[in-house]
C-alpha cells in the first residue's frame, strides 16, 4: 500500500510558519527612562552630587579644564549658581537613579535651564560628540558651543599673538664683466667703494633687524604683562566667589543657631515651664560650627581681594570655630546658672554677625563686578 506524503509535510509547514513569524514580530521595546528630582551641588566641571550619595554625569559636554585649575573652579562656581541651591530634574541617559548609583543624565535647573547647554553657551565645557550624535539636541548643543566661541567666552578668550615673519634678506653681487679698458683710477675706485657700500649696507641691515626685535620684545613683555592681569583677575573672581559662598553659609548657619538657642533661652525664662535639662539634662555648644575649608585653601592668596577685604576676612576667620566644644547642662545646674550659660552663647554667637556681613559685603562687590563685565547667554 502507497503512503500519501501530505502528512509528513504539513508539520514541517508549521514549523516554518512560526519561525518566520517569529522572526517578523517586533521586539518590545524597552519602557522609556523615568525622569527624577534630585537636589544637587557640582562637584567638578560636568559632576553632581545628588541626594543618597548619588553621582549625576552631565549629558551632552565635555569638561574643557582640568577641575582644580582656575578655569576649572570658575567653571564649578558657575555650576553651582545656575542649581542656586534649588533641586535640579533629570532624565536619565544611562543608569539607573538610586542611592549610590552613578548616572549619566539631562538635567534642568529650578528655573528650567539646561544645565549642559549654559556651561557650553558659557564658554565653560565642550560638547561631546559621542553623547549628542544622532540626537534632536545636537544642532542647539553646537550653535551654543559656535556663539561662545565667537563671542571669545570662557575657555575661548584666549589672545594668540602672531610672530611676524622675518624678512628673507636678499644679497646682490656685482661682477664686471669686463674689466678691461677702464682707467685704473676706476678699477681702485670700484674694488674700494663695493666693500664699502656692503658695509653700509650690512650696517644698514643689521640696525633695521635691532629695532624691529627691541619692538617685537616690547610687544611681547606687553602681552605677557597683559594675560598675568588677565590671569589675577579670573583668579580674584574665583576666590572672591567660593569665599561668597562659604560665608553665606556661614551666616545662614549662625542665623540657625541663634534661633535655637534664641528659643532655649526663652524657654529657661518661663516659669510656666519645667526646663528640658532638668528631666533628662541636655548638651550646649558653646559657639556655632561654622565652615572655614575655601579660607584655608585660599589663605596664602587673600592678597589678590586687597589689603582692607583680606584683612577683614582674616579677622572674621579667627573667629571661626570648625568643631567647637560642648558643654553639658546637667539636672542639677541650678535655673539662673543655666540662663546665663545659654545668654552668654547667644551674646557671643551675635558678635559674629557683623564681621560676616561685612565680609560678604566686600565679596559681593567683586563678583557682582566681574559677573557684569561677563556677557553669558540668556
Amino acid at each position: 500500500m502507497r503512503l500519501s506524503p501530505l502528512p509528513l509535510i504539513v508539520p514541517f509547514l508549521a514549523l516554518f510558519s512560526l519561525s518566520a513569524a517569529a522572526q517578523s514580530a517586533p521586539a518590545t521595546a524597552p519602557a522609556p527612562a523615568q525622569p527624577f528630582s534630585t537636589s544637587a551641588m557640582a562637584v567638578d566641571i560636568g559632576t553632581l552630587a545628588g541626594a543618597n550619595n548619588m553621582t549625576i554625569v552631565l549629558w551632552g559636554i565635555s569638561p574643557a579644564e582640568k577641575s582644580d585649575s582656575v578655569e576649572g573652579i570658575r567653571a564649578r562656581v558657575y555650576l553651582d549658581d545656575l542649581i542656586g541651591g534649588r533641586q535640579v530634574r533629570c532624565l536619565p541617559m544611562s543608569g539607573t537613579p538610586g542611592a549610590g548609583a552613578t548616572v549619566h543624565a539631562r538635567c534642568l535647573s529650578g528655573d528650567e535651564r539646561d544645565l549642559s547647554l549654559q556651561m557650553i553657551g558659557a564658554g565653560l565645557a565642550t560638547v561631546d560628540r559621542s553623547d549628542v550624535n544622532g540626537t534632536e539636541l545636537a544642532q542647539a548643543y553646537l550653535n551654543a558651543e559656535r556663539q561662545a566661541r565667537i563671542g571669545q567666552r570662557g575657555i575661548w578668550n584666549t589672545a594668540s599673538a602672531a610672530s611676524p615673519a622675518a624678512a628673507p634678506a636678499a644679497h646682490a653681487a656685482i661682477a664686471p664683466e669686463h674689466i678691461a679698458g677702464l682707467p685704473m683710477w676706476a678699477v681702485i675706485g670700484g674694488l674700494l667703494g663695493i666693500p664699502l657700500l656692503g658695509f653700509l649696507g650690512l650696517g644698514f641691515i643689521l640696525f633695521t633687524g635691532l629695532r624691529q626685535l627691541i619692538t617685537l620684545q616690547r610687544y611681547q613683555l606687553a602681552g605677557t604683562q597683559k594675560r598675568e592681569r588677565q590671569l589675577k583677575e579670573r583668579e580674584k573672581y574665583v576666590i572672591a566667589s567660593a569665599l561668597e559662598g562659604e560665608v553665606m553659609t556661614n551666616r545662614a548657619k549662625l542665623d540657625a543657631f541663634l534661633t535655637i538657642y534664641e528659643e532655649l533661652l526663652k524657654s529657661l525664662r518661663d516659669p510656666s515651664k519645667t526646663p528640658k535639662y532638668q528631666r533628662a539634662g541636655d548638651i550646649i555648644h558653646e559657639k556655632p560650627a561654622l565652615t572655614r575649608t575655601v579660607y584655608d585653601a585660599h589663605v596664602d592668596k587673600l592678597d589678590l581681594l586687597g589689603p582692607q577685604l583680606a584683612s577683614d576676612i582674616t579677622s572674621l576667620y579667627n573667629l571661626i570655630v570648625p568643631n567647637p566644644d560642648y558643654k553639658m547642662l546637667e539636672p542639677e545646674v541650678p535655673i539662673a546658672k543655666a540662663q546665663e550659660m545659654v545668654d552668654r552663647i547667644v551674646r557671643n554667637a551675635e558678635k559674629l554677625l557683623e564681621p560676616l556681613d561685612k565680609a560678604a559685603g566686600g565679596l559681593s562687590v567683586i563678583v557682582r563686578d566681574k559677573r557684569g563685565a561677563v556677557t553669558t547667554p540668556e
